[in-house]
């Protein structure tokens, strides 16, 4: 089978894609939607097969199911969950690991792991703290055992809500809501035994170096004003000794100069000098309040005048807070508090805080009233690194929730209309009082759904031209020798490989296609290889930029590395547990 023009086209059109994705240049659903329009202005696809993709039942189950999940959240099921959790724990740091990865992965299996990560790591830090345990041995396992847990059903995830909507389009069997589960299962019980094992042990051999990206209390940037009463007025560096106070001067800003420097070792200072210092929160806040010196947040009010308190939030992922300075995101005005300082894991921040581009990940000190710092709790641009107990849930309408989420689950197993029975139960949950219907439009992930959409056009022009057909050729020419155990492995990397470049959806539509080709002469059933590359798209291990490994990304305080170095053997015993069971849960014919 010869490559033709078209297939040339289609496969040039994705190999672009793909280097669109892997260096972001433009967003992600951005250049979905650059692909649909590339794929019809070259005659490869009709408009109407091209646009197709934006209203298929993958993307109306996927809208449900994420209101769904928002009424689950609004009303504080997973949230009373995640504090039951938090009273058993107390007193018992080791049971810290075993409980929040069990926990996260059951609740992972019906909820979105994003969700559910987010809610536990405020638990977690703050337990960890109580209990002495490092924060990093924790997370990281839990976060990939939320992956792992959404492999057992078919709305644990959104990329097995998209393949099994693609075998349906194809004509082939679905998933039924437990199929990926008679191989998930054993993959996640194994997983959890190396996460509470084997993955300590890499983590803290990791840590034992010390050094500032350590498991110790995290460094921030701050900026501080020397007022008429602070002792630091006539005084130096050298006299003052700011490190035994457990705090670094890295320069100050002395008016009419602008620029930020470093004063001599016995250069007294002046009232209104702006210092930029570095230390952990506490050692600021305590040298603030003990010298004098007033934050950039605080204004002119004494801090039992304001009942000031800190919090630690994070801007959290698809926040809008991204890319923009505290003032370009009138953060003071929209939160009524303000961030004194900013933590970025791995790097040293030479700049004042006003001028920092947020990035997701950043850990922002904010300081403020108490209303004002426990509201930030609900707003979704932020990640608060504190208990949840300050959450105040609907009252009354948690046990709706549950009931409409129970009756979608069983109307769509019996009726085997999952889009429907998910659209039903959206609905249902604003009906109810679950959530108001502003709340579900936010609570859907629409880069996604975009990014679906379009990439499900992008599998319509694989299938029509052949492209997936020609690759399918050469890779079962290539390996098809060795065996279907061989085959299945080979789509696995490929998939785990293309997870890592751009979303798992995207990755696995666009490696399911050419491995159901390939399936078709080796004798390899479809729901073989579809259960395989769903499974390995799950695997988005190797590195931070998977949304839940973002989440935990800082206050874990690991290394880019380090993902790398856990997710590997996870990711080579779930390709062994996938190639053992695949064949037996599903025989070849």
């Amino acid at each position: 089978m010869g490559l033709t023009p078209e297939m040339a086209m289609v496969l040039g059109v994705l190999v672009v894609g793909l280097v669109l994705f892997v260096t972001e240049w433009l967003r992600v659903d951005v250049v979905a939607l650059s692909m649909v329009v590339a794929l019809v202005v070259l005659g490869i696809i009709e408009p109407k097969t091209a646009f197709s993709g934006f209203g298929s039942p993958p993307l109306v189950f996927l809208a449900g199911l994420f209101v769904m999940s928002g009424g689950l959240v609004k009303t504080g099921l997973v949230e009373r969950l995640a504090l039951l959790l938090r009273a058993w724990l107390r007193g018992h740091p080791e049971r810290l690991a075993p409980a929040c990865i069990a926990t996260v992965a059951g609740v992972s299996a019906f909820v979105s792991n994003t969700v559910t990560v987010s809610l536990f790591v405020p638990v977690v830090s703050t337990l960890s703290k109580r209990g002495k345990v490092r924060p990093g041995s924790v997370l990281m396992p839990m976060a990939f055992a939320s992956m792992l847990g959404g492999t057992c059903t078919v709305i644990g995830t959104s990329t097995n809500v998209v393949v099994s909507g693609q075998l349906e389009e194809m004509g082939l069997t679905p998933y039924a809501m437990f199929t990926t589960a008679l191989v998930g299962l054993p993959a996640l019980l194994l997983g959890m035994i190396y996460l509470l094992v084997i993955a300590p042990r890499l983590l803290r051999e990791r840590g034992e170096g010390g050094g500032a990206d350590d498991y110790s209390i995290r460094a921030y940037l701050a900026e501080v004003i020397v007022t008429e009463k602070s002792r630091f007025v006539g005084r130096s560096l050298k006299g003052l000794r700011l490190a035994d106070e457990g705090v670094e001067c890295l320069g100050v800003v002395r008016r009419p100069s602008v620029e930020l420097a470093m004063p001599e070792p016995d250069e007294p200072f002046r009232v209104g000098d702006r210092l930029l210092v570095k230390g952990s929160s506490e050692d600021i806040f305590s040298l603030a309040q003990r010298s004098g010196l007033e934050t950039v947040a605080g204004g002119r009010e004494t801090d039992a005048e304001m009942d000031l308190s800190l919090v630690e939030a994070m801007v959290a992922p698809g926040s809008a807070l991204a890319g923009h300075t505290l003032k370009e995101a009138l953060f003071r005005q929209r939160f009524g508090a303000a961030a004194i300082a900013i933590y970025r894991h791995g790097e040293v921040l030479s700049e004042k805080v006003g001028r920092v581009r947020m990035r997701v990940g950043d850990v922002l000190l904010v300081q403020g009233s108490r209303r004002a710092t426990t509201a930030l709790a609900e707003d979704d641009d932020l990640l608060v690194l504190d208990d949840v107990s300050h959450h105040r849930a609907r009252s009354g309408s948690a046990r709706r929730a549950l009931v409409v989420f129970a009756g979608f689950l069983i109307g769509g197993m019996v009726s085997g209309q999952l889009a429907v029975a998910a659209l039903a139960g959206g609905v249902l949950m604003i009906i109810a009082g679950c959530l108001t219907a502003e709340e579900a439009q936010e609570s859907v992930d629409w880069r996604l759904l975009v990014l679906i959409g379009g990439m499900i056009s992008m599998a319509h022009a694989m299938s029509e031209t052949g492209a997936a057909e020609w690759v399918a050729t050469n890779l079962v020419a290539a390996v098809g020798d060795l065996g279907p155990r061989v085959v299945l492995a080979t789509f696995f990397l490929m998939t785990v490989a293309l997870t890592q470049a751009m979303s798992n959806q995207a990755a696995a539509l666009v490696v399911l296609l050419v491995g159901l080709e390939a399936g078709k002469s080796l004798g390899i059933p479809p729901l073989s290889m579809a259960v395989t590359i769903t499974m390995a798209a799950s695997c988005a291990f190797l590195t931070p930029l998977e949304p839940v490994n973002v989440l935990v990304y800082g206050p874990g305080r690991y290394r880019f590395l380090d993902f790398a170095r856990v997710g590997a053997p996870l990711t080579l015993l779930v390709l062994l547990v996938t190639v053992l069971m695949v064949p037996w849960v599903f025989p070849f014919g």
